[in-house]
C-alpha cells in the first residue's frame, strides 16, 4: 500500500502488532505511541466503557470488592481491563502479569518505538515528536477531542488509588520506564528548546 500510494501518517487504535504494521508501512517508518498514568487511564476506561454496568458498582466499590478482595476479574468484552496499556501494546494475557515478560516487552518497545510520549507531559512530548518527524515545531498542533469534563472524572480515595496502583504494577513499570526516557530525551533536546 505504501509503495503504491504513500502517506504521511498511519494512526490507529488497535492491539499492536509490530510485524504486521511494518509489513504495511515498509522500511523507514517512525513509530510513536503515548502512555498515560495507569490509575487515571483505568478510571477513564472504567467510566467510558461503563464497567459499572458489568460489575454493578462504581469504581470505588470495584476497587474494594474485586481488586482489594483479590477476586478473579475477567477482561470486559474479552479485551478491556487490567494493565490495558500493555495489552493494547500487544502483550498476551498469559504474560501481562509476569515480571520478566513485562521487562522484555519494555525492552522490545524501547527498540521498536522512536518516541513514547507521556500524556501528562504532552507539550514536551509534542516538541520531541516534531524533532522525530523532522517537522517544524510551529506545524505541530493538537486538538483535544472526546475529553471528559473534570466534573465527570471519578475522584478516587487515596486508599483506592494505592490499591489500583499496586494492581496495575505492570502498566506502571511501562509508564515509569518511558517517563524517565522522556526526561532523558528532553535533557538531550534541551529544556530551553522545548
Amino acid at each position: 500500500m505504501a509503495q503504491d500510494q504513500g502517506y504521511n501518517i498511519f494512526a490507529l487504535h488497535t492491539k499492536w502488532d509490530q510485524g504486521e504494521v511494518e509489513r504495511v508501512l515498509g522500511s523507514g517508518a517512525k513509530y510513536v505511541t503515548i502512555l498515560r498514568d495507569p490509575v487515571d487511564e483505568f478510571e477513564s476506561l472504567y467510566n467510558y466503557v461503563h464497567f459499572e454496568k458489568t460489575f454493578k458498582m462504581d469504581l470505588e466499590q470495584f476497587v474494594s470488592t474485586y481488586v482489594g478482595g483479590r477476586r478473579p476479574i475477567q477482561r470486559v468484552s474479552g479485551y478491556l481491563g487490567r494493565n490495558q496499556q500493555l495489552w493494547d501494546l500487544g502483550m498476551d494475557k498469559k504474560d501481562i502479569t509476569n515480571h520478566e515478560a513485562v521487562k522484555l516487552k519494555i525492552k522490545q518497545m524501547d527498540e521498536d518505538f522512536d518516541l513514547v510520549m507521556i500524556a501528562e507531559d504532552f507539550d514536551s512530548s509534542l516538541a520531541l515528536l516534531s524533532d522525530v518527524l523532522c517537522w517544524p515545531l510551529v506545524n505541530m498542533t493538537s486538538l483535544k477531542l472526546n475529553a471528559r469534563k473534570k466534573s465527570a472524572i471519578e475522584k478516587l480515595s487515596p486508599k483506592s488509588r494505592k490499591i489500583l496502583k499496586d494492581w496495575l504494577w505492570a502498566d506502571y513499570m511501562l509508564y515509569d520506564y518511558f517517563k524517565k526516557e522522556l526526561e532523558q530525551k528532553k535533557k538531550v533536546y534541551g529544556y530551553q528548546s522545548l
